[in-house]
Order: structure tokens, then C-alpha cells, then sequence
């Protein structure tokens, strides 16, 4: 399989790229989905100016349950609340806060930056046609709307792509293990660090997934010219595995493109692979 063509491959990227910046430039304690929570609850209420907790789930950009675990923590910390809904003490709606709009108002201008250089590879005009149609892949009906940043409307697809995986592909191999595996595939044992490249993970990330790889036998470590630096290569389990795989990976790929126009896979996909590979950094 070509990852450099497959849709839920690019999804994963661009938002292991996203959470780089996220993390990078505005804060690794506030992760970007709570932030998007904390945004929907100050600026966001109802008509009646009622905040249920699948509504600001949506506008967030975020499927139920993420939303709702979102929630919880930010409960925790002091910065929302739960409070009897006006017309049914029974139930509890959310409410901000003081220290949530503070939060807000400061971290602004830095999530700006994030998709500023999130979408630094792309001009306006592809971002424009692109955004409604990541959207459409996301295949959601929990979102009241389609959310206003890239970053957050490539996470509702990227969920949507892990849901498929478990579904179609496997709940025991993950699609960061079939990217490593992949990438071993036609090539000869290659070092760790360049395995990671290939892969489209960063080096911690490759290092744990191949340890993972070796104790189920689908991968063997064999050592390189340079003795200190171990070489890793597929074995004939894991070219099994991959046999076995890789039909339903497909179908997923195919699976994921559904909720667009053939006529607009092409483009999508070319935008994404740009987003991925041409990011600044």
C-alpha cells in the first residue's frame, strides 16, 4: 500500500502535525480539545441560553463521549460547572466559570498561529475548497455546524478514521503498527530513525511501536554495519499479517472517501499529502 495515498494515513498526520504545533506553541497542558470545549461553553448558549452537554460537544467539534470526558476534567479543574436546568432539575447543563473566559481570551491569538502554520502549505483558496469537504469526512451528526478551524474539523475526521479501523480493519493492530509495517514491506532491514520517516512517526513513537511489534514476532531487530545501531526488518509473520490486512485497509480507504464526490477524492487527498509533508518545521 502507498501511505502516501491513503486517506486515513494523511488524517493521522496532520493531526500528529497539529498536536506538534499545538503543543509547541500554545500549551501541552491544555490539550486543543478542551480547549474547543472551553470556547463553545463562553461563547455559545442556546436561545433559552441553555449549554446541554451534546450541544457544546458539537459545537466543539468533538463527538459525544470525547466531549463529555472533556467536560469532566474541565469540571475538575474549576473551570466549568454543572447546574440544575432551568426547566428540569433532573438534568444539569453547563456553565463557564470565571478563570474559563480568562483562559479564552489569553490562549486566542496562539491557537490562531497554530492553524496559521497547520495550513501554511496550502493557499486560501484551496483551504476554502478543502475545509467543507475534511468536514464531510468526519461523517458526523453530532456537530451543530461545521467547526471554524482545520485543526479541529481534521480531528472529527481522524475520529471517524479510528472508529472505521476498529470496525473494518483490526482491534489488535493499530494503524501506527500497520504504517511501520508497511514500511518495511518492499525494503531491506533500514535503521530505526528511518523507519520512523517512512512510517510518519516521531522517533519515541516509532521506538514503542516496534518493541510492541518484536514481542508479537512481526518484526525482528538484526544488527548493522555500525554495531551500536540495530537494523529492523519484517518477518514472515509480520508479511502474514500484513497479507491479511491490507484488503481491509483498503476497503477503509475507500470507506472514508464515501461521504464526498469521486470527482474531489483526488484533490482531497493531493491537499492532505501537501498539509503533511510541506508544513514548516
Amino acid at each position: 500500500m502507498d501511505l502516501s495515498r491513503a486517506v486515513g494515513h494523511l488524517l493521522r498526520r496532520a493531526q500528529q502535525r497539529h498536536a506538534e504545533l499545538w503543543a509547541e506553541i500554545v500549551d501541552p497542558d491544555l490539550t486543543s480539545s478542551q480547549f474547543a470545549v472551553l470556547e463553545a461553553v463562553v461563547h455559545w448558549a442556546d436561545d433559552w441560553g441553555i449549554r446541554d452537554q451534546g450541544s457544546v460537544a458539537g459545537r466543539a467539534g468533538l463527538d459525544v463521549s470525547t466531549g463529555a470526558e472533556m467536560m469532566r476534567r474541565l469540571e475538575a479543574q474549576g473551570w466549568l460547572q454543572r447546574v440544575p436546568h432551568p426547566l428540569d432539575s433532573r438534568r444539569r447543563v453547563i456553565e463557564p466559570r470565571p478563570p474559563a473566559a480568562v483562559v479564552v481570551r489569553v490562549v486566542q491569538p496562539a491557537v490562531r498561529q497554530v492553524q496559521e502554520r497547520l495550513c501554511s502549505p496550502l493557499a486560501s483558496a484551496d483551504l476554502d475548497w478543502a475545509m467543507p469537504r475534511w468536514f464531510a469526512l468526519g461523517d458526523t451528526q453530532d456537530a451543530a455546524e461545521a467547526p471554524g478551524r482545520p485543526g479541529q474539523v481534521l480531528r472529527l475526521a481522524q475520529q471517524r478514521h479510528s472508529r472505521l479501523w476498529g470496525q473494518l480493519v483490526s482491534t489488535d493492530t493499530t494503524s501506527v503498527q500497520f504504517a511501520v509495517l508497511t514500511s518495511l514491506e518492499t525494503g531491506e532491514p533500514t535503521k530505526q530513525s528511518d523507519l520512523a520517516v517512512r512510517a510518519g512517526v516521531d522517533r519515541s513513537t516509532a521506538s514503542s511501536v516496534i518493541q510492541r511489534l518484536a514481542r508479537r514476532g512481526l518484526v525482528e531487530r538484526q544488527e548493522g554495519r555500525d554495531k551500536r545501531q540495530r537494523m529492523i526488518g519484517l518477518s514472515d509473520e509480520g508479511r502474514a499479517l500484513l497479507g491479511e490486512l491490507t484488503p481491509a485497509v483498503e476497503v477503509l480507504q475507500r470507506e472514508l472517501l464515501t461521504p464526498l464526490n469521486e470527482e474531489d477524492h483526488h484533490r482531497v487527498i493531493a491537499l492532505l499529502a501537501r498539509l503533511v509533508t510541506e508544513g514548516d518545521g
